[in-house]
């Protein structure tokens, strides 16, 4: 069983295209030179990987498995030749970076800006996203690291889950709403106001529900589901709506006339982690960038 780079390159390239045509185009191959590689590597490997039909191709099972892990060999190998580029003076290789909105707006934008001054030649990218969105890029090698609240049920021997920090959820609700001046506010003074909040799959949702649950009341009723804070602050103020956030997510908001309430009963914490590939070699700027989250973190914490 023999694989060699140039034959994972133009897999992972027909995959991604789903197309021998298009994939060809991109590898600035012919058609038949391009087929004749991937035959190649699937007589070598004892396997199918494509599945060649009038309407384009498909991965078969086989396939989706080498896919993941030619990513992830073809980035370390592009980081490879970068890494010797730069110690000739050139650039120094790309981070796909994948976070949540809540860590988006501090603990991130200070990791990077520290990241950046002592690797200047690093190339970033910043994507946002929801849990389940992030892990599935994570998994398929789209993303070098993904931060997110969302629990990970992957192999604990190809990934490693570092938490970053563990907050308070909080209450909040428009400047102008009833509650805002209270004192003290009971769960059995929310009941009768709607909330914006993500859809039932999230962590926190579920959490909510449950919180309610446990005082036997019933629960929150959503007027809108949404994971954007900017739309949710713009709700709130215009409404006696309600929702939460963590408690770092109340300062800095785009909407500062949101207000956090003082709830009697205690919520509940979310922790919001860094999840990254462990399996094989780990790219140096990974984990680099790992430590920084790390610093920015617990500076935050502080």
């Amino acid at each position: 069983m023999a694989m060699d780079l140039r034959q994972l390159r133009h897999f992972v390239a027909v995959a991604q295209h789903g197309s021998f045509s298009r994939a060809a185009d991109s590898l600035r191959l012919t058609q038949a030179a391009l087929s004749k590689s991937i035959r190649t590597l699937e007589l070598s490997l004892g396997v199918r990987l494509l599945d060649r039909g009038p309407t384009g191709v498909s991965v078969t099972n086989y396939g989706e498995h080498l896919l993941g892990y030619g990513k992830t060999l073809l980035a370390l190998s592009d980081e490879a030749v970068e890494e010797l580029e730069w110690l000739k003076g050139g650039r120094r290789g790309t981070l796909n970076i994948g976070s949540l909105a809540g860590a988006l707006r501090r603990v991130v934008p200070s990791a990077v800006l520290r990241f950046s001054a002592s690797r200047p030649d690093v190339r970033i990218v910043v994507h946002d996203g929801l849990g389940d969105t992030l892990i599935t890029s994570l998994l398929s090698g789209a993303l070098d690291l993904a931060i997110t609240a969302q629990a990970f049920e992957g192999s604990s021997t190809d990934f490693e889950v570092r938490v970053l920090t563990e907050e308070t959820i909080t209450f909040v609700c428009g400047r102008h709403h009833p509650l805002a001046a209270q004192d003290v506010v009971r769960l059995e003074d929310l009941v009768a106001h709607r909330w914006v909040i993500p859809a039932r799959s999230e962590p926190d949702r579920l959490k909510l529900d449950a919180l309610f649950a446990r005082s036997g009341l019933s629960r929150p009723e959503p007027a809108f589901e949404t994971t954007s804070i900017v739309f949710l602050g713009a709700i709130l103020n215009q409404t006696t709506h309600l929702s939460y956030l963590p408690m770092s997510g109340t300062q800095g908001l785009p909407t500062p006339e949101l207000v956090p309430l003082r709830i009697a009963e205690p919520t509940w914490s979310r922790k919001t982690s860094v999840v990254f590939r462990r399996k094989g070699v780990v790219r140096p700027i990974v984990l680099a960038f790992v430590e920084e989250l790390a610093r920015a973190a617990a500076s935050e914490a502080a």
